[in-house]
């Protein structure tokens, strides 16, 4: 019984993780300060400026979609999770304004955790 718990939070845990508990390698990772740099607030700001445009006003009945996406090194957007949707129309809709973004390539600067954005939308 022992061994098949553990065998289950073993094929649970990340693989990084697992790594780091069995065998001790690296230590905390140090935490990456986004928009520290003025060049990554400025693009920051971009992606910011575009979402809110971007944004429609449709009636789709109350609720909340929340998205996470990450920008690559040329402005494209990459692995767009859905967090929270109610219904497809509005997951849809928000899924449509993220992959609609044209954003320029971030600045050579920009840590690969700082192009991960979160965006929620909520109708009404």
């Amino acid at each position: 019984m022992k061994a098949a718990i553990f065998s289950a939070v073993l094929i649970a845990l990340p693989h990084t993780v697992l790594a780091q508990s069995l065998f001790g390698f690296g230590g905390p990772e140090k935490p990456v300060q986004c928009g520290v740099d003025p060049e990554e607030k400025q693009w920051r700001q971009i992606v910011i400026r575009q979402l809110r445009e971007r944004t429609p006003r449709l009636a789709l009945g109350p609720g909340t979609v929340i998205m996470r996406f990450v920008v690559d090194y040329a402005g494209r957007i990459t692995k767009v999770d859905f967090s929270k949707f109610e219904n497809n129309a509005q997951a849809l809709v928000a899924a449509g304004v993220i992959t609609a973004l044209k954003l320029p390539p971030p600045p050579e600067s920009v840590e690969r955790q700082c192009r991960s954005f979160e965006q929620s939308f909520r109708f009404h």
